[in-house]
């Protein structure tokens, strides 16, 4: 992923996980203790993020586990921008640097809407 996209996702914990599988895409096998020294975290959170990655990954797309750690694996042609199409629309930075791309005319009200935000949490 390019720098600029991880200046617009503000989600830590989104940000985090999608480090984690840029991690795991990167690497064939990778323990969790590594992956956690590579993205500044702990192991506990490696664990807890796989788990929830699992839940999210688009179809044929796995997260093994074995005694030598973890893998990423995909049942045919390994595209990213599968992984980046389901995770980058949780951000909400992404939403609405989309949003003011792609809008002639953007109100607050309707980026609030799209995005399930509070206005506070637009702010910030």
């Amino acid at each position: 992923m390019d720098g600029m996209m991880k200046k617009i996702i503000t989600e830590k914990d989104l940000l985090r996980q999608i480090l984690l599988l840029e991690q795991l895409a990167n690497h064939k096998m990778i323990t969790a203790k590594h992956l956690a020294e590579l993205i500044n975290t702990t192991e506990r959170t490696v664990f807890s993020d796989i788990t929830y990655i699992r839940q999210q990954l688009p179809d044929g797309w796995q997260i093994e586990a074995a005694s030598s750690g973890f893998a990423l694996t995909h049942d045919g042609p390994l595209l990213m921008s599968q992984l980046w199409e389901t995770f980058f629309p949780q951000s909400i930075g992404v939403s609405l640097m989309k949003a003011l791309l792609f809008s002639s005319e953007l109100r607050t009200q309707e980026i609030l809407s799209q995005t399930g935000t509070s206005y506070e949490t637009l702010r910030r």
